[in-house]
């Protein structure tokens, strides 16, 4: 289930992202999301897992995110997993005791776009961190026991070999915390620079399939 916990996105700069141009970022009232889980819970009985909204919702004020994943639990007996998307900066102005709490009291996953590890593409995509505080923020995630899921994006050096071998082999995802190191082998493999981009992009795909059905399969063990 989503739910909407803020409307847009706190930094909304990102060249290459146009999700939430055209929305004007607010944070809503806890009035309002009390009333969709009032709502949600009518309609569907029980959920296991929550993603909570819409860009980078981690920049809401602390004890209203623990105000709202506490009556998820409350509400939803069956919950077992609230994600939400986390931007760097929004986890930099986050104490460790903060993001502890939110562990806590049940966030269970971060999502937080890395997109690149070379400080200059970094710069020219307006993420508005740089490559360490970047660093500093997924390893503050993972400190505190929330699970830390990274994202980088295929291709957003362009078609520069030279540029894309520095994407890929950057500083950030060789000093990413252990969480994070998943992706390296697939980049390195992707930047020898002898594969296509359809062929680097399928064996993507296919290592995310793969990792999910071995996932699965070890759920269905335990």
């Amino acid at each position: 289930m989503e739910l909407q916990a803020k409307l847009g996105c706190s930094h909304n700069g990102c060249t290459f992202c146009g999700m939430y141009k055209d929305k004007k970022f607010r944070v809503r009232t806890l009035e309002e999301i009390e009333t969709d889980i009032r709502m949600a819970r009518l309609y569907y009985q029980d959920v296991e897992k929550v993603f909570l909204a819409d860009g980078d919702a981690l920049a809401m004020n602390t004890e209203d995110l623990i105000h709202v994943l506490s009556l998820l639990y409350q509400t939803f007996p069956g919950l077992r997993h609230v994600g939400i998307y986390a931007g760097p900066r929004s986890i930099l102005e986050k104490s460790e005791a903060e993001l502890a709490s939110l562990k806590e009291k049940g966030l269970t996953v971060a999502y937080l776009g890395v997109e690149t590890g070379d400080p200059e593409l970094l710069d020219e995509v307006n993420k508005g961190v740089s490559v360490q505080e970047m660093v500093t923020a997924g390893r503050a995630v993972v400190r505190s026991g929330i699970k830390l899921s990274v994202t980088v994006i295929l291709g957003l050096a362009g078609r520069d070999r030279e540029r894309s071998k520095r994407h890929a082999e950057s500083e950030s995802r060789n000093n990413l915390p252990d969480q994070g190191r998943c992706i390296s082998g697939c980049y390195r493999w992707i930047c020898r620079g002898r594969r296509s981009l359809a062929v680097s992009a399928l064996a993507i795909i296919l290592g995310l399939i793969m990792a999910f059905f071995f996932k699965r399969r070890k759920l269905m063990r335990a």
